[in-house]
């Protein structure tokens, strides 16, 4: 079961493991320091409400496999600039309360 559950960390820039393939639901919840996350191919899809309210995250960088962003999973992050995809399948409402972005970039290939 390769699916990350709770960040406990206290670093601002977190890099998921290699071999991850789920970020869980609420897995970084209210998280205060997360400023910037880099997945690594292995994850497949970003559970519900997985970065809900992670208030000083800016960009996200996801992995080239990832094919599912769940309901909600980036509520509340309220500075999240940039997100960097190279796939995606299916994409259920997650920019609610995003008000700076300024750049999701899919690749169509």
């Amino acid at each position: 079961n390769n699916v990350l559950t709770k960040y406990e960390g206290t670093e601002s820039v977190v890099t998921i493991p290699d071999g991850v393939t789920h970020i869980g639901d609420y897995s970084f919840k209210e998280c205060k320091t997360i400023t910037e996350v880099f997945m690594p191919d292995s994850v497949v899809s970003i559970g519900k409400y997985a970065f809900n309210k992670c208030v000083k995250l800016k960009e996200a960088t996801v992995s080239k496999k990832l094919e599912v962003i769940e309901t909600n999973a980036f509520t509340g992050c309220e500075n999240l600039k940039k997100i960097k995809a190279k796939r995606l399948r299916n994409i259920v409402d997650f920019f609610q309360k995003v008000r700076n972005m300024a750049c999701f970039y899919v690749s169509v290939k």
